[in-house]
């Protein structure tokens, strides 16, 4: 079968979006499918599916018009969009109407578009006129959990749009994202304390909603001793965010350490104690880095959200209030308070993802469903 996988963002840009998308992509040329991934930004090609970066006539954030798009798709037996992909839509919607009547047609809904200022005007537009016409052009809506679809607009869709919807959970690479030891020379490299918490997430203003100064905020008012978080990430947002850790006094307490290779991605999920994701709202569906660290064997902290939570059960980490500092400052404390509950944590979050979050998983409900 020919697939097409549409998607704004893809790697080497730091997004979920887009390591869904790849991953998606790898697992259906391996079972077979010819695939070719369109999208707007340069990428790397990896899995044996074919990119094709399509340029825009106008970019706005993450967002692009391509309505030459609408062409490209001809032929395909089936078109799997990622939204939210403004731009896109459009082009997607042209050809359903005149190319796709024979052709399969996905959606896997990643997050509801919310925003503040102008950006969220337009999201609104979007979310009223153009995404219900999406909705009901789609034969599946995918989405990573029926928990968030629930709790947000599409849990407001009618009913026979809420009767395409199926759960297809995340996954990552459990032989690669796996437990190992931490070195003196990782931690001299990294900057490492006795006790380690780690942020990863993007830093730009897409992903303004992970939370980044209540993070920062939370662990300046904690009483840790000894205690580093680290930051992994880049974007526009990134020197505000060394501001803030300046004048809060964590100068060497908070290390910023851009974007970086898997490998040491990796290396710092090994050498830190614990994750902690405190998404500001349901801009977060899932958190691709929380399955990244807990198959690396490590607990998790993150904010109590529709999605999120399906993710972060008791057994594996613990969930905190959006947006509250002083819950999540709390919250840190009692972690280390009594860290043999990292371990144990630890452990349960490593067989959850081999249970439940794995490719190989991703693998059997992809083959169900296309």
């Amino acid at each position: 079968m020919k697939i097409a996988v549409v998607v704004t963002t893809f790697p080497p840009y730091h997004g979920g979006m887009g390591n869904v998308a790849e991953a998606q992509g790898r697992l259906l040329v391996q079972a077979g499918h010819e695939v070719t991934v369109f999208t707007t930004v340069a990428g790397a090609a990896a899995g044996g599916y074919v990119l094709r970066r399509l340029r825009p006539l106008l970019r706005i954030g993450n967002g692009a018009l391509i309505p030459q798009l609408f062409w490209r798709l001809r032929g395909f037996d089936a078109v799997l969009l990622h939204w939210p992909a403004f731009g896109l839509l459009e082009a997607a919607l042209v050809w359903r109407a005149i190319f796709g009547h024979r052709s399969r047609f996905f959606v896997y809904y990643h997050m509801d578009a919310a925003a503040a200022g102008v950006r969220g005007l337009i999201f609104a537009l979007y979310n009223r006129m153009l995404l219900p016409l999406l909705l009901r052009a789609a034969d599946l809506i995918l989405v990573s959990s029926r928990d968030y679809a629930a709790q947000g607009l599409l849990g407001k869709a009618p009913e026979a749009v809420r009767q395409k919807i199926r759960e297809i959970p995340l996954a990552v690479d459990t032989e690669f994202f796996s437990p190992g030891g931490c070195g003196s020379g990782e931690r001299e490299h990294f900057g490492l304390a006795e006790k380690n918490i780690l942020f990863v997430g993007g830093m730009d203003r897409a992903h303004d909603f992970k939370g980044v100064p209540i993070l920062l905020s939370a662990f300046a008012a904690a009483a840790i001793p000894d205690a580093r978080v680290h930051l992994v990430g880049d974007g526009e947002l990134r020197e505000s965010y060394e501001r803030q850790a300046q004048e809060l006094g964590l100068a060497t307490a908070a290390r910023f350490h851009g974007r970086l290779k898997r490998d040491e991605l990796l290396t710092l999920y090994r050498c830190s104690g614990l994750l902690v994701l405190p998404s500001l709202n349901q801009s977060e569906a899932f958190g691709l880095t929380l399955l990244e660290a807990m198959a690396a064997g490590k607990p998790v902290i993150a904010s109590n959200l529709p999605g999120v939570r399906t993710v972060v059960t008791d057994d594996v980490g613990w969930l905190a209030p959006p947006g509250d500092t002083l819950a999540l400052a709390r919250l840190l404390e009692e972690v280390w308070r009594a860290p043999e509950r990292l371990l144990a944590k630890g452990q349960a979050a490593r067989r959850r993802v081999l249970e439940n979050y794995s490719l190989e998983c991703l693998r059997r409900v992809l083959r169900e469903i296309i």
